[in-house]
């Protein structure tokens, strides 16, 4: 899904290479450009640290542990989904 930039801001490009490592939060819009190799498909290992404090959160998040392994209850947002849905497909956005 494509969105546009905000007013008074702008694309930063991030270039990295394969085994490099980037940390940003949930505010940073985000993205990529399609796959260039043929041969092979991109992996990616994503990890979200939350706040126990965090009031809610998406649906796809969850279940939340806290460090002793003890689950965190917590209200999810029913139309929070994990990164990685192709939300033209998932949704019929056009």
């Amino acid at each position: 899904m494509e969105v546009d930039v905000p007013e008074g801001k702008s694309i930063v490009p991030c270039n990295i290479k394969a085994g490099d490592v980037l940390f940003f939060n949930g505010s940073v819009i985000h993205g990529s450009y399609p796959n260039q190799t043929k041969e092979r498909f991109r992996r990616a290992f994503i990890c979200h640290y939350v706040a126990e404090s965090t009031s809610r959160i998406g649906k796809g998040y969850g279940p939340l542990y806290r460090f002793d392994g003890s689950a965190v209850d917590i209200e999810t947002n029913s139309k929070g989904l994990p990164c990685g849905i192709d939300w033209e497909h998932e949704f019929e956005i056009h």
